[in-house]
């Protein structure tokens, strides 16, 4: 009897362990500008489940997206992305996990070049090549290119 006690703890322990380790791996949330100067170099930092929140202003950056990332910004209105008038503002290549961008005015984008479409200019405000992406809530505007702009 005591050995099945004893074997019982053990399993109990394990268990805790389990669920400790667990909770230790929650999504974090990263704080731009707060913890990051900018939502590029937020993403970078990120892990698959982890939320960039993105607090009002005009960010002059284009971004990658990345496979699991929430890019939350806190509100077409109050938080714009700016793009540099070369490429795309936002880009998204191979993206398989479950990927968001939500909140944001997009502008400022010129696309992107596509070598196996004739070279043609694509997706002035967002370019998305064999992506799966959540897109909401979000203005588009102010962008070019030859198709998508």
């Amino acid at each position: 009897m005591e050995r099945k006690a004893k074997k019982g703890v053990f399993y109990f322990g394990v268990f805790f362990l389990f669920l400790l380790a667990v909770s230790m791996a929650q999504a974090t949330v990263l704080n731009v500008p707060g913890e990051y100067a900018t939502i590029q170099a937020a993403i970078d930092a990120a892990d698959a489940g982890d939320t960039v929140q993105v607090s009002p202003g005009t960010y002059f950056e284009n971004i990658t997206l990345k496979n699991g990332v929430t890019v939350q910004g806190s509100g077409a209105d109050t938080c714009v992305l700016q793009g540099n008038g070369t490429s795309s503002v936002v880009f998204a290549s191979g993206i398989t996990q479950s990927t968001a961008l939500y909140g944001f005015t997009i502008a400022g984008g010129a696309g992107f070049v596509v070598p196996w479409s004739e070279n043609r200019i694509m997706g002035g405000g967002i370019f998305a090549d064999q992506s799966v992406l959540t897109i909401g809530n979000n203005r588009i505007s102010g962008n070019r290119a030859q198709f998508g702009g």
